[in-house]
């Protein structure tokens, strides 16, 4: 599945955040095939498995010290809304009606029923609460996961890959396997596709998410904003990438799914999710008309060649409807008894016949409401049950408030708007939302829309020494960044030697100057792309290392971009991946600086491409078709740059200092006399190589850029970059103050 859908083979994360995402990758795989997880046993399983998902990432977390990719304060409304819902669910479940003589629950022939707590069906009740419980651990975690752009968008073609697979099914267990549920045959909704679930409508809202999905990233536009649109001629949202390919393919194979399903609500919100994206599409298009008019015609096929028992099934619509009213309306008397208490979460199949007449079918049994709004409202009463409904309404308006308000419409932002307006509606006249697998699949793309909006700028707090404190000064959270403290800062020194036609592009970069070496320090040469070689490489470090105590550095000489195939994922490990016991400083090189300048559009940073920077664009995910259009600089590039590539990968580039400076040690990219014919721009590495080589006692310079076959040491410059983009060697230096040099490698 990852080179279907794009995940590179090692992605960007940490190890405890990749195990996160495959662990809800699982559960996302797993939930629907049980009859939808819509068994009491189910929900107990799967409120255990997040609740050991949910211990074992806080404990992580702790142990690393990290920070949690969303921080919950973002979410504080929401998470007290949340809390409510929770404990008056385990308010419901108490005896603690005993308190004021027990609980009278009157049935419409006038007997009475005696209950201790404030539940018809405590045991139904706690089964809620399990369920509650469960969506939020798993929304919160989700958050976590989709705080990465390029695994929101993994997770997010997983999701399409999971739904089609369920509408083949679907598909197949129909006409080939005499109209079964696994392979059970069924007793209700013979002739329509069910899936692994017992009931149409809550397959038909299942596909509908993942339709809605596929087709946010079908029409994907031709420019970012409304502000490029008059410029922009084109509109290449439906060019033929392999990537857009399997996902039409399967989008065509959902709508037939959903058609099949012969749902009439649950098409209508299908239909209405799918047209909100195609509205939010719109708005970032200038030539619409083949989506008027395609669009509508290859729908209309559709449903001709498939929808036929569903036009049967809208003939009949004027005597669903009365029946269902009917019901409704014993509903509300239900609400009008115990307006602010409710029956219980969860008994509505046990509380509506005290209020079954003969305005609905007394030869039906109704287990549930067929109004999620009414079952909130029926089971925990009109204040707390609309706090579900209020907390999904928060969240899209928090999504759509971050979204519109930075003018950018992403995919998964697209999605999760047009899949709340199906649920919205379809949860007036249904009850696919409380179906489990159904609220996991909404829960996972609006948590992924929303952390990949909302994720925290804070960067790792390295593990140092017990001596020090865990909190971060304003100095130390300067030095993890890479950025030099206030008081480095003034120390540091602006180059001599700068391009005329940068100077007002590329920034000055700060200096780190440092009175003396830790207890060690090895210095990388450049990585060049290659995630595997620095992953290895830091394992020998920290075992080496682990002999010596104090404080120990790793220091990145430059260029650990471009060129390899893997450059996205080596930032992210640097910023997110830092070793126990380590702090770890990097220092610019010149494609880091080519790539910055990229970013700001100085003139002629297109050049950039040629020197590792097309692969470097690959690596975020971006296709060869996409690449030209950015080198071009068609009106979408802007778009196809900022939904890829992380905003904080660039404010990282912009950031690099420009050299490490101690008394007796530099470490910087670039030695003395290099040639500087591919970037300029460094030319201060340079300048300050030659002012500390007229010292009487030169410091010992340690640097890469210019690939050697081993450590080369000539004079006072110590040249460790071994070319590990294509000799598969990436080497390091081991400095400890008064001991021999050492080197260590690692070959692929």
């Amino acid at each position: 599945m990852d080179s279907l859908i794009g995940e590179p083979t090692k992605g960007p994360l940490t190890k405890h955040h990749s195990l996160l995402k495959y662990l809800m990758l699982a559960v996302l795989i797993v939930s629907p095939i049980p009859l939808g997880s819509n068994r009491p046993l189910f929900w107990a399983l799967w409120a255990l498995v997040m609740a050991c998902i949910m211990t074992w990432y806080m404990i992580t977390v702790y142990w690393v010290q990290t920070v949690p990719r969303v921080l919950t304060h973002k979410f504080s409304v929401v998470g007290v809304m949340f809390c409510i819902v929770l404990i008056y669910m385990g308010l419901q479940c108490l005896p603690i009606g005993g308190l004021w003589g027990g609980v009278a629950f009157s049935t419409q022939s006038g007997n009475v029923i005696a209950s201790g707590s404030l539940s018809l069906t405590p045991g139904d009740t706690w089964l809620s609460f399990l369920r509650w419980a469960t969506y939020g651990m798993f929304f919160y975690l989700m958050l976590q996961t989709g705080a990465r752009s390029q695994r929101a968008r993994y997770f997010l073609k997983a999701i399409i890959v999971i739904t089609s697979i369920q509408a083949l099914y679907a598909l197949f267990a129909l006409t080939q396997l005499g109209d079964t549920v696994l392979f059970i045959p069924k007793t209700d909704h013979l002739g329509n596709a069910t899936g692994t679930f017992t009931n149409r409508n809550s397959l038909a809202t299942y596909l509908s998410l993942g339709a809605i999905l596929a087709l946010s990233f079908v029409i994907r536009p031709s420019e970012a904003t409304k502000k490029n649109r008059r410029h922009s001629r084109t509109h290449s949202f439906f060019s033929p990438h392999p990537d857009k390919v399997w996902v039409l393919v399967a989008l065509v194979f959902l709508i037939v799914g959903l058609l099949t399903t012969q749902s009439r609500m649950g098409v209508v919100s299908g239909f209405a999710g799918l047209l909100t994206v195609l509205l939010l599409r719109m708005s970032q298009m200038t030539n619409v008309r083949f989506v008027f008019f395609a669009g509508p015609l290859v729908i209309a096929l559709l449903v001709v060649l498939f929808g036929a028992g569903l036009a049967d099934r809208y003939i009949d619509l004027s005597s669903a409807f009365d029946t269902r009213f009917g019901v409704y309306n014993q509903i509300l008397n239900m609400i009008a008894d115990r307006p602010l208490t409710g029956f219980g979460a969860g008994s509505f199949e046990h509380a509506f016949p005290l209020y079954h007449g003969l305005e609905a079918p007394t030869n039906v049994v109704w287990g549930r409401a067929h109004s999620t709004y009414l079952a909130h409202w029926s089971e925990m009463g009109l204040i707390v049950g609309s706090l579900p409904l209020l907390i999904v309404g928060l969240l899209a308006w928090k999504l759509i408030k971050q979204t519109f308000g930075k003018n950018r419409l992403r995919t998964e932002v697209i999605a999760a708007i047009g899949a709340t307006v199906t649920i919205a509606l379809h949860s007036l006249f249904d009850f696919s939302m409380e179906i489990q697998a159904v609220v996991l699949l909404y829960l996972a793309i609006m948590a992924i829309a929303l952390g990949s909006q909302m994720a925290t700028k804070g960067k790792r707090s390295p593990r140092t020494g017990s001596n020090e404190q865990a909190s971060k000064t304003l100095g130390d959270r300067a030095v993890s960044r890479n950025q030099s403290p206030h008081m480095l800062t003034e120390n540091s020194i602006k180059s001599k030697e700068r391009r005329k036609n940068a100077q007002d592009h590329v920034s000055v970069r700060p200096r780190l100057h440092f009175p003396k070496l830790p207890s060690a320090v090895y210095a990388i040469g450049d990585v060049h792309g290659r995630l595997d070689l620095l992953q290895d490489l830091e394992a020998k470090i920290v075992h080496d290392a682990s002999t010596f105590d104090g404080e120990k550095w790793i220091v990145l000489l430059g260029d650990f971009v471009d060129r390899g195939p893997q450059s996205a994922q080596v930032i992210e490990h640097i910023l997110y991946n830092l070793p126990a016991g380590f702090k770890r400083f990097c220092i610019a090189g010149n494609h880091e600086v080519m790539m910055q300048s990229f970013f700001q559009k100085v003139p002629g940073s297109n050049r950039w491409l040629g020197f590792g920077g097309e692969e470097t664009l690959r690596s975020y995910g971006l296709s060869g078709h996409e690449i030209e259009q950015i080198a071009k600089g068609d009106a979408s590039s802007d778009y196809l740059l900022s939904s890829q590539v992380p905003q904080e990968h660039v404010d990282f580039l912009k950031n690099l200092p420009d050299a490490l400076v101690t008394p007796k040690h530099i470490f910087l990219h670039i030695g003395m006399d290099e040639s500087y014919s591919i970037a300029s721009e460094v030319d201060f590495a340079a300048s300050l190589s030659r002012q500390e080589s007229h010292a009487t006692d030169p410091a010992l310079i340690i640097h890469g850029h210019r690939v050697v076959s081993e450590p080369s040491l000539q004079g006072h410059q110590l040249n460790i970059d071994t070319g590990a983009y294509e000799t598969g060697c990436l080497t390091a230096v081991r400095i400890i103050p008064n001991e021999e040099l050492l080197f260590l490698d690692t070959k692929a």
